[in-house]
């Protein structure tokens, strides 16, 4: 038996410096699996997975996928929130990913306080029943929080999805920066995306074991969708897409943004500009009153995540104050146009074709015409800084040396380098 795992453990390290990542990805889950299986005496591990917005479903998909295929050793429910609605549901649908529970917890015009008691109040009802051996929370929403508050309360350990995140400004990205932090101080494992986060994580004092470097998981899901994609465009028309919606754009930062837009679309009459609406209605309002009278604008809704990539594979640049956004394009080879102030993903910016430009107007318009003159996006997923599509098997072969009680949670030959 034992030469049984060396043998499979050689072809899989084969395969990956082959660069055949699908066949590595399954021997690698087959091997974490099959030892487990030998340890746990067939015990099953009971994960209690925990969302409620888009990006979470989208970054938490492949783990839940691996560990469902694999229900003869892992007892899986997902409970939905309701943080987001619409945008989520239909997420969902579209990765094909089941939820078992949903709570149906949103509300128009509610504060931050009162979706917090009502996920924190409604949870804990559900983890006294189900007493799971761990609860698995993704990112920095008031969802993540109050799943991992919820938990620690019960005292079930928490397992945190992109841990170790930081601007270093409490107040950019608000509330996420503060709910994170928070996190890590409840979190019993930290799958850290990339190196820089686990040094962050490393420096408020988490223990070293307790931090497993896996990449991020929306490369997995990114590869998962672009991949049948990839097609040359069918026209020489530029394109670009916008999006914004983060709270510190909800004052003058969005008005800032749109009159960039104007200027930027004056300039390049021949740019095709797609700018994604945000759910939040203030600033939807807003955008549509500064924005609906340019003619090479068009304001959409939010698109389904299989039709956003596709739209982002045919972009010359990509404008964004989104998190995922700024992982996703940079990974596909697209030039982006970071609008904050600081970024908590520093690891693509190389002021050329990843420029953090802020709010400013002078600095977001000079940004996209350097790009636009100078940077040809690639439209190919390239060797990212994020993650290279098998933060999912990293993640669920940590869980399986976790329940087994071996340190470190994953050898650092395993781990993502960056």
């Amino acid at each position: 038996m034992i030469l049984k795992i060396l043998l499979s453990k050689l072809i899989f390290q084969y395969l990956y410096y082959q660069n055949n990542t699908d066949s590595y990805c399954a021997w690698f889950v087959w091997i974490s699996v099959f030892e487990r299986r030998q340890d746990s005496g067939g015990s099953l591990l009971s994960i209690v997975t925990i969302l409620g917005t888009r990006p979470e479903a989208i970054k938490l998909f492949p783990v839940v996928d691996i560990l469902r295929r694999h229900n003869d050793c892992y007892s899986v429910t997902t409970i939905a929130t309701g943080q987001h609605r619409g945008l989520f549901d239909a997420t969902t649908a579209a990765l094909g990913m089941p939820i078992d529970i949903n709570l149906n917890l949103q509300r128009d015009q509610q504060s931050l306080n009162t979706l917090s008691a009502s996920i924190l109040v409604s949870l804990d009802h559900i983890l006294a029943k189900q007493k799971p051996n761990l609860v698995l929370v993704q990112g920095d929403t008031q969802t993540a929080l109050m799943g991992a508050m919820a938990a620690s309360f019960r005292r079930i350990p928490v397992a945190h999805v992109e841990a170790g995140l930081r601007s270093g400004n409490p107040l950019a990205p608000f509330p996420e920066e503060i709910n994170r932090s928070l996190i890590a101080r409840l979190a019993h494992i930290h799958f850290a995306p990339t190196p820089e986060a686990r040094e962050n994580l490393l420096y408020e004092g988490v223990e070293p074991d307790n931090v497993v470097v896996t990449g991020n998981t929306v490369i997995d899901s990114l590869k998962h969708f672009a991949l049948p994609m990839f097609e040359a465009p069918a026209n020489n028309q530029r394109r670009a897409i916008v999006t914004c919606h983060r709270r510190e754009s909800w004052d003058d930062g969005i008005v800032k943004v749109c009159a960039a837009i104007d200027r930027i679309s004056e300039q390049w009459p021949t740019l095709d500009i797609l700018f994604i609406l945000p759910v939040a209605p203030l600033l939807r309002a807003e955008i549509q009153k500064r924005l609906q009278h340019c003619e090479r604008v068009t304001l959409s809704d939010p698109l389904p995540y299989p039709t956003f990539i596709s739209r982002l594979l045919t972009c010359d640049v990509v404008l964004t104050d989104s998190g995922g956004i700024q992982e996703e394009a940079p990974s596909l080879g697209i030039p982006t146009v970071i609008l904050r102030n600081e970024s908590d993903r520093p690891e693509a910016l190389n002021g050329n074709s990843v420029v953090l430009a802020g709010k400013n107007v002078d600095d977001i318009v000079t940004a996209t015409s350097n790009i636009l003159h100078h940077v040809q996006p690639r439209r190919e997923i390239l060797s990212s800084p994020y993650g290279d599509g098998l933060a999912a098997i990293r993640i669920v072969n940590a869980l399986n040396r976790w329940q087994r009680g071996i340190f470190p949670l994953l050898p650092s030959a395993d781990a993502f380098a960056g």
